[in-house]
């Protein structure tokens, strides 16, 4: 274990950018304009109780179910890793759902915010294949080894629905798939592909839970979501809320609390449902 969290929020604590930097680089970032930015401190894991793991170099959090069983949730963070409540998210499941729980750092414990100048790039250094790929495999070999795990089920948080399109292209066996304010855009800012046709790719049922300010395509009623529809999926909008509100919104707010909540209870019954 080479992190605690601990160590995470004192990282944290050490970061002095400000909200003006990421206001300028506003039109180069994967997060729509309003969005939640940078997390705040009750946004940050405090009570979590699973483990910090090293696999073969990729730092992981696990959370174990509090029943024995072979269903495994693959969670991949938003740009802002593990600064984030994504460790208490991921007790949730594993606590309410039975799963076992995995989420890498794909970014080595970097941040959006140690790169408000040039966040593009940054982006691109952390590519699906070969990082996002063999960190996913390490974190899927692991369930199956150690945990019996045999069928699988992902989330990813912002940038981690990019993640779950490029995975499903590549051929990962998800039984479901879950974006809750989910950033496709990734593949184009970053990538220069073709964000609509990456969502599309996505042959699992798929729940998408986008905010006010996410991108249309995303919404119940587009055109994309009705093809959605039609493989076992859906997209439930939360109107009263912006992107990223469930791991970065202030936990003191009563409707980001309520709507987190109900995210999440969207989330584990879509997964129940279909993993």
């Amino acid at each position: 274990v080479n992190r605690t969290n601990s160590s995470c929020r004192a990282t944290f604590r050490e970061n002095t950018y400000c909200r003006t930097s990421f206001h300028r680089a506003m039109s180069s970032s994967c997060c729509p304009p309003g969005s939640h930015d940078i997390p705040l401190l009750n946004a940050v894991d405090s009570k979590s109780t699973g483990s910090l793991l090293d696999l073969d170099g990729t730092p992981v959090y696990y959370a174990a179910p509090t029943n024995s069983g072979s269903k495994g949730i693959l969670v991949y963070t938003d740009v802002w890793g593990f600064q984030t409540r994504i460790h208490t998210l991921c007790d949730y499941l594993a606590d309410n759902g039975s799963f076992h729980v995995i989420c890498p750092d794909c970014f080595r414990g970097e941040t959006k915010g140690d790169h408000p100048d040039d966040f593009v790039e940054w982006l691109r250094r952390t590519p699906y294949d070969p990082i996002v790929a063999q960190d996913t495999s390490v974190c899927m070999e692991y369930l199956r080894r150690e945990k019996s795990v045999t069928e699988f089920g992902t989330i990813g948080f912002c940038w981690g629905a990019w993640a779950i399109g490029r995975s499903s292209s590549a051929g990962l066996p998800w039984k479901a798939a879950v974006g809750l304010h989910p950033t496709f855009k990734v593949e184009r800012l970053a990538f220069h592909g073709d964000d609509v046709a990456l969502m599309k790719q996505i042959s699992c049922p798929l729940l998408l839970l986008p905010a006010e300010n996410d991108l249309d395509y995303t919404k119940p009623d587009s055109p994309e979501i009705r093809e959605i529809t039609q493989r076992g999926g859906k997209s439930i909008l939360f109107p009263e809320m912006v992107h990223g509100w469930t791991t970065r919104g202030d936990a003191s707010d009563e409707k980001i609390t309520r709507d987190t909540k109900k995210a999440l209870h969207e989330t584990l019954n879509f997964l129940i449902s279909h993993v």
